[in-house]
């Protein structure tokens, strides 16, 4: 029975993929990258890190990309332990350049797909790239 829909918008992250458990990964590697450039940052922790992210999500504009969020929270834990707030650019590219790579989807995402597919639904994605202003 066809679906009768043109367009179907779905945002990717823990709608069709599993991002909460593929950020496990990316985030090991930016604490190991701040560890590198911070001398006493060996004590800081993933719970630690997403806590300060967690932090300057509640206090930017609700508009503000995933983006800025990051990279403003990794040059606060930078700046927190007394590191060059400079290489949170550094941090933040490798982050978003990881992030992805260790996802996959959902089990039903595929078969979903294919029935809207076969429904004439029109699926596309658009990829930002984002840059510190």
């Amino acid at each position: 029975m066809p679906c009768g829909c043109q367009v179907v918008c779905l945002d990717v992250d823990e709608a069709l993929i599993d991002l909460r458990s593929a950020m496990h990964e990316p985030i090991a590697r930016a604490l190991h990258a701040i560890r590198g450039v911070v001398s006493g940052a060996e004590a800081l922790a993933a719970p630690e890190l997403i806590a300060i992210r967690d932090r300057v999500a509640t206090e930017v504009s609700a508009e503000a990309p995933m983006e800025e969020i990051r990279w403003t929270a990794f040059e606060r834990t930078l700046a927190e332990f007394g590191g060059d707030t400079a290489r949170a650019d550094e941090i933040t590219e490798q982050y978003l350049a990881d992030r992805l790579r260790p996802t996959h989807p959902y089990d039903d995402v595929v078969s979903t797909l294919d029935v809207l597919r076969r429904n004439h639904a029109r699926a596309g994605h658009e990829r930002q790239r984002w840059r510190r202003s």
